[in-house]
């Protein structure tokens, strides 16, 4: 999985490695296990910029941001493992 930082593909394989180490750390300290996988979508919006980020009936949602309040999203690991703890609460 190693891609240019320019590919697309690059922000979902760092989507999913965020999310692995989420998930990894409620499993080691508090013995958690989600009933379910996560699903990610990046690129949400495309092609107009967004800021969308949200997660909604197990899938987190991110937009690429807009280039100014925001931007690579996905590539932002606080925003990614916030998301994914509301599959948590």
């Amino acid at each position: 999985f190693i891609y240019p930082v320019t590919d697309g593909r690059f922000e979902q394989v760092q989507v999913f490695y965020y999310l692995m180490k989420s998930m990894n750390w409620f499993d080691e300290q508090f013995h958690f296990h989600l009933p379910y996988q996560i699903e990610a979508q990046t690129a949400v919006g495309y092609p107009e910029k967004t800021n969308t980020a949200f997660y909604y009936q197990g899938k987190i949602r991110l937009g690429d941001g807009d280039g100014e309040a925001y931007s690579q999203i996905p590539l932002d690991p606080s925003i990614v493992i916030h998301e994914s703890i509301h599959a948590i609460i």
